[in-house]
């Protein structure tokens, strides 16, 4: 007979959550991000493996293993194709960060209000039929003070919303390549810990 295991090598989105200190939205985000490792049962039941609970908890609390071991960024993007290239290139750029994801604003609004990441890329189309004052409330939501965020938009739009958006705004076009929008992360997080040094 097998010795029976003192510890169980999965648990359930609400006890990922809680371990987390998290929402258990943001803990379906997180999987859906490939930030905790899951799968779901023939029954349908999502289990997340507890090495991967416990790999989180323990960069929560050893900051500095990895320099983007605490960067969160998330994307406001409802077409895969983008989506995963831009992911592909945030986690090669810095790896260790985390990359959440939702294709629509109330998810993003939802996830910002519990846990405001430090960059947020999102598509304007997305926003809803008031763009602008939605982005301020995701603004709002977020404690901006220290959030990074890129709008991104169809090139015939910049123009219009380059006069409506706020100018803490980074506003590129939907066409840009990714490396001008990690140029603006690698330029805001300098700025910060520049910031921090000076205090």
């Amino acid at each position: 007979m097998k010795p029976k295991s003192s510890a169980p090598l999965t648990c359930s989105t609400s006890e990922a959550a809680q371990a987390l200190g998290i929402s258990v939205r943001t803990a379906q985000l997180w999987v859906e991000s490939g930030r905790l490792k899951a799968w779901k049962t023939p029954g349908g039941h999502r289990r997340i493996l507890r090495d991967a609970v416990d790999q989180l908890i323990e960069q929560q609390q050893m900051p500095g293993r990895s320099p983007n071991a605490h960067l969160s960024i998330f994307l406001l993007e409802d077409k895969q194709v983008p989506r995963d290239a831009l992911k592909t290139a945030l986690h090669e750029q810095f790896p260790g960060c985390a990359v959440m994801a939702a294709d629509n604003i109330f998810d993003c609004l939802l996830s910002i209000g519990e846990h405001a990441p430090d960059v947020l890329i999102a598509d304007l189309d997305l926003l809803g039929q008031d763009n602008f004052r939605m982005l301020e409330a995701v603004n709002r939501n977020g404690n901006a003070p220290g959030m990074l965020i890129i709008v991104l938009a169809e090139a015939e739009r910049l123009a219009n919303a380059q006069l409506k958006l706020a100018q803490e705004f980074a506003l590129l076009a939907k066409t840009t390549p990714p490396e001008e929008a990690l140029r603006l992360i690698r330029a805001f997080l300098h700025g910060r810990q520049t910031h921090r040094r000076s205090r």
